[in-house]
């Protein structure tokens, strides 16, 4: 709608910029999936009617582009002209993803993946016969558009490609092969989330078709593929909503591969029991006659959807019900003397359900809840507060204060998985010296999940834990530290007269990368935090002091911002940080600086030329026409900029001078 150039084009772009700097705080790149109508991102399929999201899913999807990937660092000038080349229909300048590699193009931080497949065609049934129609259908379209995202590659297109490439094992391979990318895995998943979305209520033959490829194509998958796309589907509706798809979806062999996927993914756990009874189940259900078998489908599909109502218990069953479980599970039926001597359950959860119901645990009770938690049952009496009898009263409160007991909450932690779930159900009701525990487990577990889960609710707690946590700062271990420190900053809490000064000079890089964000925080630490920040090598850290100066460089900073923009060795987006900190530093120290990176020596005649082009030297160009757009010195390099038949140079000047 703007010709090139005009000022308009520069807003959008910075637009766009300042909404991926908020992206970019905690990841290192923004992947967006391209589907027929819809786009793809975190996994999460736009929907289909949205007027404008799918006008740009479509004219994506006619460049032959399968994803976009926007990588942190990316400049208005990369913007600017990946948004011009994108608003060039295909039928004027070409299909971009249909481009040989060499000439397609490319930006140091913006990434176009093409779709290299166009002549896929939908494949027969189950039996054989091709489905009437089933080209312009919405479930062959769905297939077809995962068969070109799965084949889809950087290399030239295959003009053989025809109906035998869509068999669910040459998909599976081909998604195999694509491990760690990100962008693809959000295309595949955003598939197969629309692909189990629209089975639960499909039906006919079409249907049947639909739902024996995909089945097909999941249990040909390897379980890290399987568990890598799961972990792409999850979306704010909670992270088994493709399974719960799936369920009413899918066979019942492929919904157990995605229920075992789901349960890795997400760190729950199903009894080996379960497992085995869902299997018999499955195979109930594939081998048995016409009349049986949609009554084993039922029973499984029911089994699996109460299992995710309430997926809370790491593993509830007594080891008697265990053996119960594989019986059940095994093709021999169980005779009746051997089910005669299993043991009885333990009767001490009974006396803590009758000490409840009197409202007195008593001296009895007291014990019975103590084997209990001796054998495991931490989650088994936490549920029986989660709905007590109305004349609990005073026995609640003792069982309650016998599980919060530092001992108990330090087995509890030590297990392998944890109950996260029954140890939220008690924190509400802990006091934050009873929350000493959860810092000893953070600091000595050696399991990353556990530390990682354990500092997430450490983190949400409304206590003032800051005395406890600080009381932790000697420990010698790196790791500790780096913890300790984080969680201070994160809660906005410290003790009285806390300083961070002291691990600003710490060996270990990480524990200084801290130690700067939360003397950040504190006013009487802030100064001496970012000249500690600006004097560092590590990138991250020196980006954390040079945020911190928006708008404003104090004098006795500027050499220390200079040395960063000029210092070669520093990745790129640091030093384009410290460029644009350096434009609002004394005028001098500015100048110099910026007109250093621009300068490229002399041409034979003796004229100035410009350096090779960069980030850097396109930040300096802009912040040169920003601040010096009449100062001699700059002069000569803002004509340059304005003459170079790069459209990226010309935007950085033209754009800071708008």
């Amino acid at each position: 709608m703007y010709p090139p150039g005009h000022p308009a084009l520069a807003r959008v772009a910075d637009g766009v910029l300042q909404r991926l700097a908020r992206l970019f705080v905690d990841r290192e790149q923004v992947a967006i999936g391209v589907a027929r109508r819809q786009l793809i991102v975190e996994g999460v399929a736009t929907d289909e009617t949205h007027p404008v999201l799918r006008r740009l899913a479509e004219s994506l999807h006619a460049h032959q582009l399968g994803a976009v990937s926007l990588l942190r660092g990316v400049e208005a000038g990369e913007v600017s002209a990946a948004l011009r080349l994108l608003a060039t229909e295909p039928d004027q300048g070409g299909a971009i993803g249909l481009g040989p590699p060499e000439t397609r193009p490319s930006w140091p931080h913006i990434r176009l993946h093409p779709l290299t497949f166009d002549n896929l065609a939908i494949v027969s049934g189950p039996e054989g016969d091709a489905t009437p129609g089933a080209r312009s259908s919405h479930g062959a379209e769905l297939w077809l558009g995962l068969a070109q995202a799965a084949l889809a590659g950087d290399g030239p297109r295959d003009p053989r490609a025809d109906a035998a490439d869509t068999a669910p094992e040459t998909l599976a391979r081909a998604i195999d092969a694509h491990a760690g990318a990100q962008a693809y895995d959000q295309v595949i998943a955003g598939y197969l989330l629309q692909i189990a979305q629209a089975l639960r209520s499909a039906t006919g033959a079409e249907a049947e078709a639909l739902r024996a490829r995909t089945s097909g194509l999941i249990s040909a998958l390897q379980p890290a593929t399987l568990r890598r796309l799961v972990r792409t589907s999850r979306t704010e509706s909670g992270p088994h909503e493709f399974v719960r798809d799936a369920v009413q979806g899918l066979r019942v062999d492929a919904v157990l591969e995605v229920l075992k996927a789901t349960a890795d993914v997400t760190g729950e756990t199903i009894s080996h029991g379960l497992i085995r009874m869902l299997t018999k189940l499955a195979a109930h259900a594939e081998g048995s006659s016409t009349s049986v078998r949609p009554v084993a489908e039922d029973a499984l599909r029911g089994q699996v959807t109460r299992l995710l109502a309430d997926w809370k218990l790491a593993d509830p069953n007594p080891e008697s019900y265990g053996r119960l479980l594989q019986q059940l599970a095994s093709t021999v039926t169980p005779d009746t003397e051997s089910a005669a001597d299993e043991p009885e359950a333990d009767s001490s959860l009974r006396l803590v359900q009758m000490g409840l119901e009197l409202g007195d645990l008593g001296t009895l009770g007291a014990r019975a809840a103590s084997r209990q938690l001796d054998h495991g049952g931490f989650g088994t009496l936490v549920h029986l507060l989660d709905a007590l009898p109305a004349d609990a009263g005073a026995a609640a409160d003792v069982l309650r204060g016998q599980l919060r007991a530092p001992d108990v909450i330090t087995r509890l932690l030590a297990s392998d998985p944890v109950d996260f779930a029954a140890l939220d159900a008690l924190l509400p009701s802990m006091t934050a010296a009873e929350h000493e525990p959860l810092l000893e487990a953070l600091a000595n577990s050696e399991s990353r999940v556990t530390r990682r889960r354990l500092l997430d609710r450490l983190v949400q707690s409304p206590l003032d834990l800051s005395s406890f946590i600080a009381a932790r700062l000697t420990d010698p271990r790196w790791h500790v530290l780096r913890n300790m420190l984080l969680l201070l900053e994160r809660t906005e809490r410290v003790p009285p007269g806390f300083s961070a000064r002291l691990w600003l000079t710490h060996d270990d890089w990480r524990v200084r990368y801290e130690a700067v964000r939360l003397a950040l925080t504190l006013p009487a630490d802030r100064d001496v935090a970012v000249r500690a920040a600006l004097a560092e090598r590590q990138p991250r850290i020196i980006a954390v002091g040079l945020a911190a100066l928006p708008g404003e460089c104090p004098p006795a900073l500027a050499g220390l911002v200079a040395n960063l923009a000029g210092d070669a060795t520093l990745p790129d987006d640091t030093r384009v940080l410290a460029v644009r900190v350096l434009q609002d530093s004394p005028e001098h120290e500015a100048l110099t600086t910026l007109t250093a990176l621009v300068d490229g020596g002399r041409t034979f005649f003796g004229r100035a030329k410009l350096a090779p082009i960069s980030p850097v030297v396109l930040a300096a160009l802009q912040a040169l026409a920003a601040r010096f757009p009449d100062d001699p010195a700059a002069r000569p390099y803002l004509a340059l900029a304005r003459a170079s038949s790069l459209p990226a140079v010309q935007a950085a000047v033209t754009s800071a001078a708008s």
